[in-house]
């Protein structure tokens, strides 16, 4: 009697309120009897797109990373909390007096490339302690700015002192950063109350599953093999013509200091991308971008890969 192949995989997991995200693998391992591991932690509060990576797909971890990510969030003006969500130990309380408009114009300057401060409360590490075990020991560390991404960011509502909006951007994105940074232009502080992941390096919460589901249906019949992947990587057509100054492409484009984003691609300009001659092996990943991405190319072509872009 053969031995069954050990599961491998990604799981697409909608993951519920009030649950960890290593609560959540430690469901699945315990479900499956596999190694399992994520690609982009979900705070308890937030709900949404986890992607689960089973088995040998765990190598995958640190290329899913990479990707972009979208949400809906909801944020409370007013308040301020030492975890920037309504979670928190309520820091300070202020009147609000913010009209649609000047809530929108506050949006407006956020979107583009931006600094953003991690919070305390986060897996962030400082000399090898999490920060958010410092945090619940009262201590605040300096950390450094770091440098996203925010594609899109629309208004969906607004109400009192509540409103709700989407966004996509960049990994290493904090919604109760962004949240709170909101609050300081508004001039009354805010705090983040919902946040649900959409999408997560193109991947869609459409195609998740519940925890009930996964254990019901049995993980294995829910896996998206690993080679699937590639196939939800966006391709950027047509090939660019541009590339930043450290590139030498097979074509003979002429290398620019930086190459512009292309419209509804969710592309950024290449600069400081990292050296290569462009005579890899198909998928071959590279290091570089503004946000230090990865891109993939293939054999002998200007034409680029994004993890999470939008097709043209």
């Amino acid at each position: 009697m053969s031995t069954p192949a050990p599961l491998s995989g990604l799981l697409l997991l909608d993951k519920p309120d009030g649950m960890s995200s290593h609560r959540a693998v430690s469901v699945v391992r315990r479900l499956t009897g596999a190694k399992v591991g994520h690609a982009g932690t979900l705070d308890p509060m937030a709900t949404g797109l986890l992607i689960l990576l089973l088995g040998s797909a765990t190598k995958l971890s640190s290329t899913l990373l990479e990707g972009d990510k979208s949400y809906f969030a909801t944020a409370l003006l007013g308040r301020e909390t030492d975890t920037l969500d309504t979670t928190g130990v309520t820091l300070r309380e202020s009147p609000v007096h913010v009209t649609k408009a000047r809530l929108e114009e506050a949006l407006a300057g956020f979107a583009g490339p931006i600094s953003q401060i991690p919070p305390m409360y986060s897996a962030v590490s400082i000399d090898g302690t999490r920060m958010y075990k410092l945090a619940r020991k009262g201590l605040e560390v300096e950390r450094q700015a770091r440098l996203i991404t925010i594609y899109e960011l629309s208004l969906l509502s607004f109400a009192g002192d509540t409103f709700r909006f989407s966004v996509t951007c960049s990994k290493g994105t904090y919604i109760r950063s962004l949240i709170a940074d909101i609050g300081s232009v508004l001039d009354c502080g805010a705090c983040m109350s919902a946040l649900r992941r959409t999408t997560s390096a193109g991947f869609t919460i459409d195609d998740a599953h519940t925890l009930e589901e996964v254990e019901a249906c049995g993980a294995e019949n829910l896996l998206i093999p690993p080679e699937r992947l590639f196939e939800r990587l966006a391709i950027l057509t047509p090939p660019l013509t541009s590339f930043c100054g450290s590139c030498s492409p097979a074509n003979g484009s002429t290398p620019v200091s930086s190459a512009p984003r292309r419209a509804n691609t969710g592309f950024t300009a290449m600069t400081g991308l990292s050296a290569c001659s462009f005579g890899g092996t198909k998928n071959t990943v590279w290091s570089g971008g503004c946000n230090d991405e990865k891109l993939f190319h293939e054999d002998g072509s200007a034409r680029f890969f994004r993890l999470g872009a939008h097709r043209p």
